[in-house]
Parts: structure tokens; sequence; C-alpha cells
């Protein structure tokens, strides 16, 4: 798709920061009214294992040189899933067709990527919307994308006295026992904990042990709220039964605390030990005078995990739709269901 005379494209350099922020919060603002985005979670996508700015970014910028479009690619499962993310200027008078440039710009990198994939499996390309961006969802139509599932994010208040469940006795079953992650000894077995929790996840796709690790030790080290301390192990023995890993602030909103993951592995779900979890967490970010925790979840988590947030008092704030387009049909390498015990 051709871009409005004037405009020019290219890929982001780092020193592009102070280009991309702005248009990033002005999106934000028009979607939510807030500011989402900061120098910090700039740095540490940019940095992030797997993207590199030449070939997995898009720039757009206006006759008078000021970003108007963005746009991220990140490649999952070798060539079987990719997620395109993009943002365009709201008070821009062409913004449906600068997010048409992108998806389009974003769909022939896809495809030019089949070559590499597995014979046979299907090639998927994915493309994650705030509900409210018109103008993205607009685009994401004409170009030929179904909406295909909700994400929610979620929000509760707390209190310095956050009752903990089990207040004076352990909460967990026998056998288990909390303890909080080691740097330099757990990230592996955390990590391995994550990847086989999110197995059951929609969406989700097999990743090559070694890059995944390489993106939760970055995950961790790229942000500077990181405190090993909220990042929570449950096990049995030496085996990771449940985890929960929080973060005493968000970027944008320094009391408000998020939890990115939460998760049970299959032998101990139906045990109570996410509630138990997150009963735990609230108590412990409470305390350290955080007033807000965030989370998102899958609005039809195939492992009840909506229910499990609202149950713990947590409500819907903001609404996010994927969107997919089928490149190549075969064998569906992701998630829509829960597959039968190993």
């Amino acid at each position: 798709m051709l871009l409005p005379e004037g405009h020019a494209a290219r890929a982001v350099v780092p020193h592009d920061e102070g280009r991309v922020l702005p248009l990033l919060n002005a999106a934000s603002r028009a979607s939510c009214g807030a500011e989402d985005f900061t120098p910090a979670m700039l740095h540490k996508a940019w940095t992030a294992p797997g993207l590199d700015l030449a070939r997995d970014t898009r720039l757009l910028l206006g006759p008078d040189g000021a970003a108007c479009g963005y746009a991220e690619l990140w490649w999952r499962a070798p060539g079987a899933v990719t997620d395109l993310w993009i943002a365009v200027a709201p008070s821009h008078p062409a913004r449906v067709r600068l997010a048409g440039a992108l998806l389009a710009w974003g769909e022939a990198r896809a495809r030019a990527a089949c070559a590499c994939a597995p014979p046979g499996v299907e090639l998927l390309l994915h493309v994650e919307a705030d509900e409210d961006a018109a103008d993205v969802r607009a685009a994401l139509a004409v170009a030929g994308f179904g909406a295909v599932r909700t994400t929610c994010r979620l929000q509760r208040t707390l209190d310095a006295r956050e009752p903990a469940d089990g207040a004076g006795r352990s909460p967990w079953p026998a056998g288990l026992s909390l303890s909080t992650l080691r740097p330099g000894l757990d990230e592996a077995a955390a990590c391995a904990a994550q990847g086989r929790a999110f197995r059951d996840h929609w969406g989700v796709a097999e990743e090559d042990p070694a890059e995944a690790l390489a993106r939760f030790a970055h995950w961790m080290a790229a942000d500077p709220d990181f405190d090993p301390s909220l990042f929570w192990l449950l096990r049995e023995g030496d085996a990771v039964a449940a985890f929960l890993f929080a973060f005493p602030a968000c970027e944008s909103a320094r009391d408000t605390a998020r939890i990115p993951s939460l998760g049970v592995l299959r032998p101990w779900r139906r045990r109570g030990l996410a509630h138990g979890l997150l009963s735990h967490a609230f108590a412990a970010l409470g305390a350290r005078g955080c007033r807000r925790v965030v989370l998102e979840a899958d609005a039809d988590s195939l492992t009840g995990a909506l229910a499990l947030y609202t149950g713990a008092g947590m409500t819907v704030c903001r609404r996010f739709r994927t969107w997919r387009k089928v490149l190549r049909s075969g064998a569906r390498a992701v998630t829509e269901s829960v597959a039968a015990e190993d």
C-alpha cells in the first residue's frame, strides 16, 4: 500500500526513541486516556533477543519528519506464527491508510519468512489491537484479518493491611513449599515451568528452550523494577508446581503493581494454588505500598483464569482483540484447546 504524498518509511534506529515514544503515548491516550509507554519499556523491547530493529521494525514519518506510524514484528514457533503490533498517530487525517501500510509491510515480511517455516505447518499472522482503536480495527478488516480472541486487562485496589489466606498457618497443601527466585540458580526452572503451564493457553506455540530462556532472562534483567523477592515459586521437592511473577510498579504508573505471569502445572491444578498465590502476592504488594495491581487474561481462558481473577476481586478495565490472518494452510501449531495429559 502506498503512503500519502510526502511520507517516508524506514526501520527504527536506537536514537528514534524521542520520535516513537510520543507517538505511542498519543495513541494510548486516544484509546484509554492514559500514557502506557516509557523509555524503559522501549529499551526493553528494542534490546530483546530475537528482535532485529533493521528487520523487524517500521517507522512512518510525515512531511514534517514527525513519527506518524510504528510497527514491530515478533517471530514465534519458527515461522508458524508471527505477531505484529502497530500504532498510528490518532490525529493524522490518513490514519487508516497508515495502519493499512503497516499491516501490508508486516504481512509481506511474514510471507517472506514462509520459506524458512517447516513444511505442512499452518502459518499465521496475529495482530493485537486495543478494542477502542477504531482506525486500526478498520484497517485490519480491510486487510482481510478476522477477530479471533479477546484479552482483558484486570485491576484491583490494594491495602497495606491486605489479608493473606492461611494467616498463622501454611496455606499450601502438604508437601508444597513457597520460595522466591534465586538469581543465577532458578531462572531455567522458572522459565521451563512457565512454558509447561502456558502450553494450555490459547495461541501459545512451542518455543526453542534456549531462546525462551534468553528472553526470560532479558525480561528480568532489562526491567528496572525487577525484584527477585516478588518472583514466587511453589515447589514439591525439586519440581515447580506453580509460580507467580510480580513487579512492584508499572512503568507508567508507579503506585500500580503488575503480575505478568501466573501459572499452575497440570499435576497440581484444582488444588487452590493459583488463588493462594494471588492472595499471597496481594498481601506482599499491599505491604510495600502498592495501591493497585493489574494483570491480563484471556477472556475465554482454557483454564478458567478470568473466573479466578474476578473471584479474587479483580475487575476488567480494558480489552484488546487479537486479529488473525492465515498466510498458509496446514497443521495448526498453536494451542486452541487443552490437550490430553501427556
